[in-house]
């Protein structure tokens, strides 16, 4: 697992500027579909407090793109109290006049890139600390 995204938009501040994985990636294709899974954690065990981003991108046996769910949980400990937020984003590429031409899979080099991907929040979603889009910039490979 190599590379890095670039993130922007109303909740990059807070959820970070920049995705780098550094947790084991997690792959399954099949002869019909599949989806790699990568994960970049902060998270201190010792005192549980820190951040964790999931991406996942789903794909058909072509590589066209299926879709993109983006997760952050954080965790902050303050006077011994943890308080936590997520934060969710989906783009369904199957729904009628989504554009995912910016989403990009070669199967055969293992890379994805994204160039200017405007990935929507969640909504509605209660538990959903997201105010807007996230916007991804970069190239991840698997």
């Amino acid at each position: 697992t190599a590379g890095s995204l670039n993130l922007s938009g109303p909740d990059a501040g807070v959820i970070g500027t920049v995705f780098t994985p550094n947790r084991p990636t997690t792959v399954s294709i099949n002869q019909n579909s599949g989806f790699v899974q990568w994960r970049e954690s902060t998270i201190n065990v010792g005192n549980l407090d820190g951040k964790e981003t999931l991406i996942v991108v789903s794909f058909s046996s072509d590589g066209t793109v299926l879709g993109v769910v983006i997760g952050t949980g954080i965790v902050e400990v303050s006077s011994g109290t943890a308080v936590s937020s997520t934060y969710g984003y989906a783009l369904e590429c199957t729904e009628l006049g989504v554009d995912c031409s910016d989403i990009l899979v070669d199967l055969a080099e293992q890379k994805l890139a994204f160039s200017e991907v405007s990935i929507p929040k969640i909504d509605p979603d209660a538990d959903n600390s997201a105010t807007g889009p996230l916007v991804l910039n970069g190239l991840l490979t698997w």
